[in-house]
């Protein structure tokens, strides 16, 4: 008994200090919050991630603003105009916020680029040193639609030279303005996702034409920005149409089921939609999913109902768009129906598969890039 007494008093003069010791460190160690009314002790959360840029915005000729993933405070900031050196500020609203905005002195330019540098650094100490590029605002972007499709392509040898039919685009501009800030993407082309319209004034009733392949001498095929429309003498170039091309286009670039997008940058709009599937299609590939979501959300492609939609039952039957039909395309037959002012809606009855009647010099061709779109109707010959 008096062994288990001295074992007691030994344990008491050596442990219990070391562990109220212990205890004392830890605390000391340790940041906390107490909340000494309740009696919670809680530990501060700790952050080792730097912040990132989420998005950005032009809000208008003068200001763009930028969403980061927390809140952040902006130092050693600047906007640098590209090529032409430093672009003056006013002002820089919502440091400490998530979302920052810079004010300039002056419009940015249509046509020019433009860089903010700077540092953001979260309330833990993390740091971000960036440099955000981004194109000006434009003010004046014009409504345009998708008008024809031609998916498919085709090369012969005539003589000693080939002649060749290539996949396009043509859109119709229902209103005056400036192409910048627009660019078309389409859901099957996952190798150069997007194509950003440079900086064209536009008329209302103009065609521009966007060619997606470039297979011909690079001398007859020359983007047409500056209002000489003759100056791209490719195949399926057109005086009376204002014709682009995409730089990389030498493999197919839409599919016979697509999601064709037109989106205004400005505001990340989307301000026309085109959808198409074969028959035999259940569902979307995964991904498609991103597109289709956008569209669908946005409203600008509805089913026979007139009900928002970008599912393969409210899609254009494509069955008829083969890589063997060039004189084939997809033409909207609603085109001077469409008003000047309000949203622009499109669903597959606004659409034919167009085809060229008769041969030789009575030929009226069903593929019209430049020129107001055929009504002849394809229809299937029963054998």
């Amino acid at each position: 008994m008096k062994k288990e007494i001295k074992l007691f008093k030994f344990m008491a003069r050596s442990f219990i200090p070391a562990i109220g010791l212990a205890i004392a460190v830890l605390f000391m160690i340790t940041p906390l919050s107490c909340n000494m009314d309740s009696g919670e002790i809680v530990i501060e959360e700790t952050d080792e991630e730097s912040p990132e840029i989420v998005n950005h915005y032009l809000l208008n000729e003068n200001q763009v603003k930028v969403e980061f993933s927390e809140p952040v405070e902006i130092d050693d900031y600047r906007v640098e105009e590209l090529m032409y050196g430093l672009f003056d500020i006013e002002g820089l609203e919502g440091n400490g916020t998530k979302e920052i905005v810079v004010t300039f002195k002056n419009q940015m330019i249509v046509d020019r680029n433009y860089i903010f540098k700077g540092v953001a650094a979260d309330k833990h100490g993390n740091s971000l040193k960036f440099a955000l590029r981004f194109k000006a605002y434009n003010g004046r972007v014009p409504k345009i639609v998708i008008n024809e499709i031609r998916n498919s392509y085709q090369r012969t040898l005539s003589g000693t030279d080939y002649k060749y039919k290539f996949e396009f685009v043509e859109f119709y501009a229902v209103t005056d303005g400036n192409l910048s800030g627009l660019e078309f993407q389409n859901a099957s082309d996952d190798k150069f996702p997007k194509y950003e319209f440079p900086p064209v004034e536009v008329k209302a009733g103009d065609y521009i034409v966007l060619h997606l392949r470039m297979l011909e001498p690079l001398e007859t095929c020359r983007d047409e920005i500056f209002g000489d429309l003759t100056l791209s003498t490719a195949t399926d170039s057109c005086d009376t149409a204002i014709d682009l091309w995409v730089i990389d286009g030498i493999t197919s670039r839409i599919g016979n089921s697509d999601i064709l997008v037109l989106r205004n940058a400005m505001n990340g709009s989307v301000a026309d939609a085109f959808v198409m599937a074969v028959s035999d299609l259940q569902d979307w590939k995964e991904g498609f999913t991103t597109l289709a979501d956008e569209v669908q959300l946005s409203g600008v492609w509805v089913d026979s109902d007139g009900l928002p939609s970008c599912s393969v039952g409210s899609a254009f039957n494509s069955d008829y768009i083969t890589s063997s039909s060039v004189t084939r395309t997809i033409s909207r037959q609603n085109t001077l129906e469409i008003p000047k002012e309000g949203k622009q809606v499109s669903r597959a009855s606004d659409f034919i598969v167009t085809a060229s009647v008769g041969s030789g010099a009575s030929k009226v061709p069903g593929d019209t890039p430049g020129f107001e779109n055929s009504k002849n109707k394809y229809v299937k010959k029963i054998m």
